[in-house]
């Protein structure tokens, strides 16, 4: 789940970046100054080296340290969201509700994973659905495998609508089709006018 709230932080233009530095005394404990931040963005430095005994919770937005002395002084660069990573985990749950229900795959959650574990474009459609839930007044999207421009009086429904219609799984392979433009089309989808 954690690569899809990646990918869901970045479409959703919510990610910023973080910078603290901090000089260890007695605790090892330091909050950072942006919150939400992402785990797997956060770079530690120490004296300019890449320093990695550190574990840190994304519950309380703190960095633990172990193996610091008095006056090391510690870089920290991270990325961090206006959505916390337990926000987007709930709308990547709704996501999957949606994925349901228009009869494109079943996923089921379990803690932090979804069984089966979707494929790479697989995610990128329930990003792109957690996204339509989280900012419904969006009017684009773009990934790798499809770009989607939606009318502008279109409800989060049927913009959802919109990208499971662009989605075709055959013979288990997720493959991305146009969504058709307004008009009159033939049965192998030829406008015809």
């Amino acid at each position: 789940m954690n690569e899809i709230i990646a990918k869901v932080k970045f479409l959703v233009g919510s990610l910023v970046a973080g910078y603290d530095v901090f000089e260890y005394t007695s605790n090892g404990v330091f909050t950072l100054t942006e919150p939400n931040a992402t785990a797997a963005s956060i770079k530690v430095y120490k004296a300019g080296i890449l320093y990695g005994n550190w574990t840190f919770s994304a519950t309380s937005n703190k960095i633990t340290f172990t193996g610091l002395t008095a006056g090391n002084v510690v870089e920290i660069f991270y990325d961090s969201s206006k959505y916390s990573d337990t926000q987007i985990g709930n709308y990547i749950r709704s996501a999957l509700v949606y994925v349901s229900v228009n009869n494109y795959k079943e996923f089921e959650v379990n803690g932090s994973s979804i069984f089966p574990t979707p494929d790479e474009k697989e995610s990128n459609v329930i990003a792109l659905i957690a996204c339509i839930l989280i900012k419904p007044n969006i009017s684009s999207y773009k990934t790798s495998e499809v770009s989607i421009v939606f009318e502008k009086a279109k409800c989060k429904e049927d913009k959802i609508i919109d990208v499971m219609r662009s989605v075709k799984t055959h013979n288990g392979i997720t493959e991305f089709h146009a969504i058709c433009e307004p008009g009159f089309y033939n049965e192998d989808q030829t406008l015809l006018y």
